[in-house]
């Protein structure tokens, strides 16, 4: 027989029964293929349960591939035309004797739609429920190749389908069994990759001191490593916890920790539960402790806990060395302009740190006159190039200096936490205003249409200059009616990347 598997198969557009039917009459397989796996929840569907049984039917089609064939990668996209729906792109090299025959069992996992597929093939379906079943059961002892559709499958699981069913049976067993469900997080899928246990929430992780943190960020697929991080001290001012390294001052979310921890004590043994170690203070000490030797009026942080802050001011790492985990935060975010003038008021005694912060000193404030339009653009590239929220491989510069408005485009994708969302795409506009004046709504005055042109989901702007509220306002306005996502740099943030990059401020501005 002449004809052959296509390289390229849709589990949702070919016909399948045709695949199949390849496969038994003994076709050759290509010594690369791409499966194209639909999901026809996500992105759809608002029921948590269909999320999570199209990401349990995902995962069990592709890790049987993938044991089949050498470099499996697997990635997400967005249909760009009706239906737009969400796909899973499998691909695989020099597949094994092994791959046809799962080939063929995703083909018919996927096929039950087809009334021939479903006669011919009646003993796969009435055995699916079953099938997938123990599939679930499994996971548990598992070691996964695509370890994230199993995280996003546990967090559908967790903060949406256990709301809608919490009375059943089934729910309660589940929480009876893994206690630090309650709290909203799940063992990961990536632990056995990490060599230790991890345990993932929609808000931060807790992670086993043994795990190197360069390992987690690399198996995370974040540019991202832990020499990027300084060392920062907590302080709770006005029912608001900060965060402090140097003169970057970040959110510390004090809520989302205590809950962690907590939950970090039901991770261990019985005797580890036991001692209740989430009792003992952290961020006060009693009058006993202020008597002993090594706790004093000014240190009130309790030993054995140390706090890190990526430079970004994106992430924070918190350790409890005395338990052996590490609390890791991945959207947490650094004072603007106003909250860090709040600061500076009310620790005015910290004047120096905040001073930097703010760029008052004379020594850290940059001459932007100094600069022309091509180098700020220069400068605003390499700060979205050295962010950790964003794929430094996908940005490129658009249009030219001083065009339409007077501002170029820099366009760039978002780098998402493994698969939890699908990368967004920014667009930033470069604005350098040498004055002592601030950007206004005037200054750029056709963001929708902008929007509209690169058809993105984000939208940033970038200027030397502070930002007015009426150009927030508006940007606002349009951002909001089309759901898409903002983030600006201003003088004040761009300053404090510069503190954070002394070389590159040394490049633009030689000092």
């Amino acid at each position: 027989m002449n004809e052959s598997i296509p390289p390229q198969i849709d589990l949702e557009a070919d016909s399948l029964l045709r695949v199949i039917q390849r496969i038994e009459a003994g076709c050759q397989c290509p010594n690369e293929i791409t499966i194209i796996i639909p999901s026809y929840a996500i992105g759809h569907a608002n029921e948590h349960l269909s999320i999570c049984e199209d990401l349990l039917d995902i995962s069990y089609v592709t890790e049987a591939m993938a044991a089949c064939v050498s470099n499996p990668s697997l990635s997400m996209r967005r249909q760009s035309t009706s239906p737009y729906r969400t796909q899973f792109v499998f691909n695989g090299k020099d597949p094994g004797p092994d791959f046809l025959g799962q080939l063929r069992q995703s083909c018919m996992h996927f096929g039950g739609d087809d009334p021939d597929i479903a006669k011919l093939y009646s003993d796969y379906f009435q055995n699916y429920p079953d099938t997938m079943e123990r599939y679930k059961d499994s996971l548990d002892e598992r070691q996964f190749f695509f370890p994230a559709l199993i995280d996003d499958y546990h967090a559908n699981l967790i903060n949406g389908a256990y709301y809608t069913y919490e009375q059943s049976d089934w729910v309660q067993a589940d929480l009876a069994r893994y206690p630090e469900r309650r709290f909203g997080f799940h063992k990961s899928a990536f632990s056995a990759q990490l060599g230790a246990d991890a345990f993932a929430s929609i808000e931060s992780w807790i992670v086993s001191a043994k795990i190197d943190l360069d390992d987690f960020f690399r198996a995370l697929n974040q540019d991202v490593a832990i020499s990027q991080f300084h060392s920062a001290k907590l302080s709770m001012l006005n029912n608001v916890c900060i965060a402090t390294a140097g003169d970057l001052h970040v959110h510390f979310p004090l809520d989302g920790f205590l809950k962690a921890r907590i939950c970090q004590s039901f991770l261990g043994d019985e005797d580890q539960v036991l001692c209740l170690g989430w009792q003992r203070p952290l961020f006060s000490v009693t009058p006993a402790m202020l008597s002993m030797r090594e706790y004093g009026p000014v240190n009130q942080t309790v030993s054995g806990h140390s706090c890190l802050v990526h430079e970004s001011g994106e992430l924070i790492i918190l350790t409890d060395s005395e338990e052996g985990w590490h609390h890791i935060f991945f959207e947490s975010r650094a004072l603007d302009m106003l909250e860090t003038k709040q600061l500076g008021l009310q620790v005015a005694d910290l004047s120096s740190g905040i001073d930097r912060a703010l760029g008052v000193s004379e020594n850290h404030r940059s001459n932007w006159q100094s600069l022309d339009d091509e180098q700020f653009e220069a400068l605003c590239y390499d700060l979205i190039y050295c962010h950790p929220g964003f794929d430094h491989e996908t940005i490129r510069k658009m249009g030219h200096s001083r065009s339409r408005d007077g501002g170029r485009d820099i366009i760039v994708w978002t780098q998402p936490v493994a698969y939890r969302e699908p990368s967004k795409k920014f667009v930033f506009q470069c604005k350098l205003i040498t004055s002592k004046r601030s950007l206004g709504k005037r200054d750029v005055p056709d963001i929708g249409d902008m929007l509209e042109q690169y058809g993105a989901e984000g939208f940033g702007i970038m200027t030397s200059a502070a930002i007015d509220a009426t150009l927030f306002d508006a940007a606002d306005a349009i951002c909001e009616r089309r759901n898409i996502a903002q983030k600006h740099f201003s003088s004040f943030e761009i300053e404090r990347f510069l503190n954070q990059r002394p070389e590159l401020r040394r490049k633009f501005f030689g000092s």
